[in-house]
């Protein structure tokens, strides 16, 4: 950390320097001059000599776009943009003391009229009277400086809607008025609605805020609502006239439009719309079913999307019990995640395992078809082929474990991650049948996978600790997924708590990838070992010292020159820890 004091020395300005110590000791150190640094004077800059002068002396003044004096020393290349508010300081008697000064950089600008949800038709701008941009579109577009010496955004790419709604006269009526300004103008075959707003006067620099949407986003709904109460005006008028077989004709057609309505619901289409109607009835239905939609989207947040969709679809609760189901399995873990907790504070660990799982969630889920079953803690439980099938879950497993890998090396790689520990991630992968269902009490379920399968897929992820390795799968992925992976056969092991062994792979990458040559070499050693010739395994082992799987498998064949295994020994490995 370091502070500078820039003054007056004569008729320049310069700065001062003072360097502080570590943070557990934070002891200040003198001030030492920075050689050859000039500074200009602050007090010459406008947003200083504006407020501070008999015009507006004590208001409140908004400045425009301006290069930002925080990067006064570096090239415009490089500096950012600002727009800032000021306000004069005055001692108890009334006394000029100097100008304070807030800045607001362009980004946090261009954040505020960006939209969270990505299906939100609305398009929000915030430009000038002229219909010069004041916040980009995409982090893209360049600032340029006009012709009057303003800053203004310069798009590389501008939607035909937006560039219809700058050149909108209703703008220019809006900035002169002073007021709410709407238009309607049809781009490429599309009607777009545009409502201009100015901000606040004396707030900002009169800038305008534009919010630009499809028509068909509002009165589409209300033509459909126009529709039917057309059909039962005319059903209403058929009944007076025809009689009682009319009106059970009318009440059909009625019917028919609920099953109409019923069957957008049963498709899962649960976005957010306008409850805004012009009938108190229509709206407070309309106001009911997005209760009912966001409530569904909270939903889906805490268990399976496709869960949520099957139990919605099929119109029935979920019940206790299970199905034996074929599934793959992937369990992840965090290397040495106790002791990362023990180094950062609680709110920088919770950051960076939301940074983290956000990284690892859209591969699993999106990409692949996952689901993920449960986070314990800095673990995820996956499984593949339920509630929905997925279609050669094993390699999508497999591809999932490979990708999520890829994610983490290049988050912790990431400018944003600098100061932390990496999340050296590990994973267990298996596939076989478990029982998947909800399971707990009649009244507080969880949709989970139980069984030998899962305790396996849990326990072949905490052998990377022993082998040194990232990725451990089992036979029955290797077996399946072998002809698109390219896997190392590891070992025979007898996992904690069973009895029976099984082989163990490690997974290295996708076939086509360069194969590690130690791996070649592992697997012949490995042979050896199970043929019984420990001496010829050590002898090549010994040539692997980069290969933590060798280092293990080394010091087991000489345990064994030295008490060699009994006449039964299989070649079986009995794993003492989980």
């Amino acid at each position: 950390f370091w502070s500078r004091h820039v003054h007056a020395e004569g008729a320049i300005f310069v700065a001062d320097r003072r360097d502080f110590g570590p943070v557990e000791h934070f002891s200040a150190q003198p001030l030492v001059r920075e050689a050859d640094l000039q500074l200009p004077d602050p007090t010459l800059h406008p947003t200083f000599t504006t407020p501070a002068g008999e015009t507006f002396f004590g208001r409140l003044l908004w400045s425009d776009l301006h290069w930002s004096q925080l990067d006064a020393e570096l090239p415009e290349a490089r500096r950012r943009v600002e727009v800032s508010v000021q306000q004069v300081l005055t001692d108890s008697a009334a006394k000029f003391v100097g100008v304070l000064r807030v800045g607001l950089l362009t980004r946090q600008l261009d954040r505020a009229v960006q939209l969270d949800s990505t299906a939100d038709p609305h398009r929000i701008v915030l430009c000038d009277a002229a219909g010069r941009l004041v916040t980009r579109g995409v982090p893209g577009d360049r600032l340029v400086e006009t012709d009057d010496g303003e800053l203004r955004i310069d798009p590389a790419v501008l939607p035909p809607q937006l560039t219809a709604a700058l050149a909108d006269p209703a703008l220019r009526r809006s900035a002169t008025m002073g007021r709410t300004g709407s238009s309607l103008a049809r781009v490429q075959g599309e009607d777009f609605l545009t409502t201009f707003q100015p901000l606040p006067a004396g707030q900002t620099q009169e800038w305008i805020v534009g919010v630009i949407v499809p028509r068909a986003f509002y009165f589409g709904p209300l033509e459909a609502v126009r529709h039917r109460l057309l059909v039962i005006s005319a059903g209403i008028i058929i009944a007076l006239v025809g009689g009682g077989g009319l009106i059970l004709r009318s009440v059909r057609r009625a019917q028919a439009q609920i099953s109409a309505e019923a069957g957008k619901m049963k498709a899962f289409d649960f976005t957010p719309a306008s409850p805004d109607a012009p009938f108190r009835d229509v709206a407070a239905v309309l106001s009911s079913l997005e209760l009912a939609k966001t409530a569904m989207r909270a939903m889906s947040k805490y268990v399976p999307v496709d869960l949520v969709r099957r139990l919605y679809r099929e119109g029935r609760e979920p019940q206790p019990g299970g199905t034996a189901t074929e599934i793959s399995l992937m369990f992840t873990d965090i290397a040495g995640f106790t002791t990362i907790t023990e180094a950062l504070p609680p709110a920088r660990l919770a950051e960076a395992l939301e940074r983290y799982l956000d990284a690892l969630a859209p591969i699993i889920q999106r990409e692949t078809g996952g689901t993920i079953d449960k986070y314990i803690g800095d673990a995820i439980m996956t499984f593949w082929n339920a509630p929905e099938p997925v279609p050669e879950h094993a390699r999508m497993a497999c591809r999932a474990a490979l990708r999520c890998r890829a994610a983490g090396d290049a988050l912790a790689a990431g400018l944003e991650w600098a100061g932390l520990p990496p999340f050296a991630t590990r994973f267990g992968l298996h596939c076989g049948t478990a029982l998947v269902g909800h399971f707990g009490a009649t009244d507080r379920l969880n949709y989970t996978a139980i069984g030998d399968a899962v305790n396996l897929a849990s326990r072949l992820e905490g052998l990377n600790k022993l082998y040194g390795t990232t990725i451990i799968a089992s036979e029955a992925i290797a077996t399946v997924a072998g002809a698109a992976f390219d896997f190392r056969l590891l070992d025979v092991v007898a996992v904690k708590g069973k009895q029976h062994a099984v082989r163990i792979y490690e997974l290295l990458g996708e076939q086509g990838t360069t194969r590690p040559a130690s791996a070649t070499a592992y697997e012949k050693a490995f042979a050896l070992y199970l043929a019984r010739d420990f001496a010829a395994a050590s002898a090549l082992l010994e040539t692997l010292a980069d290969d933590p799987p060798s280092g293990v498998l080394l010091a087991r064949c000489r345990d064994f020159l030295r008490e060699p295994p009994g006449a039964a020994w299989d070649g079986t490995h009995i794993a003492a820890e989980k």
